[in-house]
């Protein structure tokens, strides 16, 4: 609905389209008898954060400014190496939400120094990491789902090494199907929308 709506008006009508979808949606979770429905779905509106994130750095992307912060080679390198230490610390001290934010930091200075450092993005060019960059939603929804299967009805008959295998395989075959046959005729068709647009 929210994909429709911002195909159909322009930025202003889309944020407000928006806040009323999500507004409604949380009065009608209110009215079933669990709270802790209606409570999730408000705790989910923070990533709203996060998909801001990212339409500003893929804004820097298609213009190419990622390339000109002004910073040394030095200063880039310290500032992936941040990015990366943010991303891989497990911030267990911090509330859910606050180590969030560090996560994200973290991601966005890795994809900041990535627009700004060659050497880094001929490494990410090569085929096996475009592919698997390819099939990396995919694979971030399908992983979870397949690893629960794995461990709970093929443990009983194989080692953990042997599952563990059967998880990668099983989740890099998935993740490929999941990007042919459902990823990429979901973005043509948001292409499609978003040229019938344009042309309107």
């Amino acid at each position: 609905l929210l994909v429709w709506l911002s195909t159909k008006a322009g930025r202003t009508r889309s944020l407000i389209s928006s806040l009323v979808v999500f507004v409604a949606i949380y009065l009608l979770l209110r009215l079933y008898p669990d709270e802790t429905i209606a409570r999730s779905f408000l705790s989910s509106v923070a990533y709203v954060f996060y998909f801001m994130i990212g339409i500003v750095l893929a804004s820097l992307f298609a213009r190419n400014e990622g390339c000109r912060l002004n910073l040394s080679p030095t200063q880039s390198y310290i500032c992936l190496i941040l990015g990366i230490s943010f991303m891989s610390v497990k911030w267990s001290s911090l509330s859910f939400t606050g180590a969030d934010i560090l996560y994200g930091t973290g991601g966005s200075l890795i994809i900041l120094m990535t627009l700004r450092l060659k050497q880094l993005q001929h490494l990410l060019m090569t085929p096996c990491l475009s592919w698997l960059g390819r099939v990396s939603y995919s694979l971030y929804l399908l992983h979870n789902p397949i690893l629960l299967f794995c461990v709970f009805n093929l443990q009983t008959y194989l080692s953990f090494s042997a599952c563990l295998g059967v998880f990668f395989v099983t989740a890099l075959l998935a993740s490929q199907l999941s990007y042919q046959y459902i990823e990429r005729p979901s973005i043509s068709l948001g292409k499609y929308l978003t040229a019938r647009r344009q042309i309107s």
